[in-house]
This record gives C-alpha cells, sequence and structure tokens, in this order.
C-alpha cells in the first residue's frame, strides 16, 4: 500500500516562482489512481504537483507512474464564464511544466519527499531520480 503524505515539503522549485519556501504542498484530491498536491502562491498563481498511474496501451499489466509538475494562473474565465479564483485550483488555467517518470507510484512519493537509496554496491545514498529516456523505452518495448 503507498503512503500519502497530507504535506509536501517546499523544495520543489517548479517554474523559478517559489515565493514562499515555507508553504508546503497540501493533499488535495487522492484516488486509487491519481493524487494531487496544491500550493497558493501570491498574486492569483498556484503549483501542484499530479501523480498519476497509468499502464500501457497493449499490455494493461504493465504500470507506470507519471509525475506533473504544474504552475498556474487565475487570469480571465472559465470556459462556462465564471471567473478563475486560487481558492478554487479546478478553476485555474493549468500548464505542465515538467513531466517525470517513475516505475511504481510509492517511488514517486518517495522522491518528492527528498528520500534517498543506496545502490547495490555502493556506500553513499544518492537521491531517488525519474526513469532516464533509455529506461522509459525499454520499458515500453518488453
Amino acid at each position: 500500500m503507498v503512503h500519502y503524505p497530507k504535506k509536501i515539503p517546499s523544495t520543489i522549485s517548479i517554474d523559478g516562482m517559489c515565493a514562499n519556501e515555507n508553504t508546503p504542498y497540501v493533499l488535495h484530491e487522492c484516488t486509487e489512481r491519481r493524487i494531487f498536491y496544491y500550493k497558493k502562491i501570491p498574486f492569483g498563481f498556484a503549483h501542484g504537483i499530479e501523480i498519476l498511474e497509468t499502464h500501457h496501451v497493449d499490455k494493461p499489466s504493465k504500470k507506470i507512474t507519471i509525475v506533473k509538475h504544474l504552475s498556474a494562473n487565475s487570469w480571465g474565465k472559465t470556459e462556462d464564464g465564471k471567473q478563475r479564483t486560487a481558492k478554487d485550483p479546478y478553476t485555474l488555467a493549468w500548464v505542465s511544466t515538467r513531466v517525470e517518470y517513475y516505475p511504481t507510484m510509492q517511488r514517486a512519493v518517495d522522491a518528492l519527499l527528498g528520500k534517498t537509496e543506496t545502490p547495490k554496491g555502493k556506500r553513499k545514498p544518492r537521491p531517488i531520480e525519474p526513469m532516464t529516456e533509455e529506461e522509459l523505452l525499454a520499458w515500453a518495448e518488453t
């Protein structure tokens, strides 16, 4: 079972706009396959982290986790004419600024929390890294 923390420290800079490093990302939505963390920043802006578990198109048993770092603003109106507000993340205009891939949801959450791992045969712990392009291609082909 994956442990979903209620807050993620704000050490992640999504687009250089982390005005208040002390404000953590707060768990906004949590389902079996999707977790959404949200953080309001001044002047109608917001940052978000979406963790989504998906599967290979041809092989449903092969799962992968996508982590999207999002940035949003409250300018303009929604499609149904309502004013956007940072109080309601669903009304904001979201843009993906970075996408990372992990083999499991737990590994993605651990990476966001800044946890480390010690590779086999090594002594120094290293931060958990997302999958490289080569690893992702190998995963898609197998």
